[in-house]
């Protein structure tokens, strides 16, 4: 994960957890990711930010972690980054709880900014530490396999 500061003038940060493995169960319940510690879990805990479940069909986000979207509801569409492309402020994005993933807001799909069915695609992202740092930017990257079995995870 890559985190940069939001003040223009300032030096980059950029902070790299290694490439984790993480399972998207095929389950409502996903997997609970706190990007700040690292924890994950099977139900909602103080401090998570992103919950991908049904092997990525769905992704919900907490208030303080916002993924790049299509539109500035908190239902729309994450939209999938590719390698090389910046995560700055001027991106849009949402605020409060909300998730992508329903029928009119898929984020897997055929288009340019969905992610492909079993490839490797990149989430954007602003975010807000337990202690209300930030905002701070980064990305994951993510291979969603669309409730499909076979190899669901994300790496990070």
């Amino acid at each position: 994960m890559a985190i940069l500061p939001f003040a223009p003038d300032s030096q980059a940060a950029t902070i790299y957890s290694d490439l984790k493995e993480i399972a998207i169960p095929t389950t409502f319940a996903g997997v609970y990711l706190d990007l700040e510690t690292g924890a994950t879990g099977g139900a909602a805990f103080t401090g998570w930010d992103v919950n991908p479940f049904f092997d990525g069909v769905g992704i919900g986000n907490s208030a303080a972690f916002q993924p790049v979207r299509v539109g500035s509801d908190s239902l729309d569409t994450a939209v999938r980054f590719y390698q090389g492309m910046v995560v700055t402020s001027g991106l849009t994005f949402a605020s409060g709880i909300g998730g992508s993933g329903n029928p009119v807001h898929e984020h897997i799909g055929a288009d340019i900014q969905q992610f492909q069915v079993g490839a490797e695609g990149y989430l954007a992202f602003k975010f807000t530490t337990d202690a209300s740092a930030g905002p701070l930017y980064g990305w994951m990257r993510m291979t969603l396999t669309n409730n499909v079995g076979g190899d669901p995870g994300l790496g990070l």
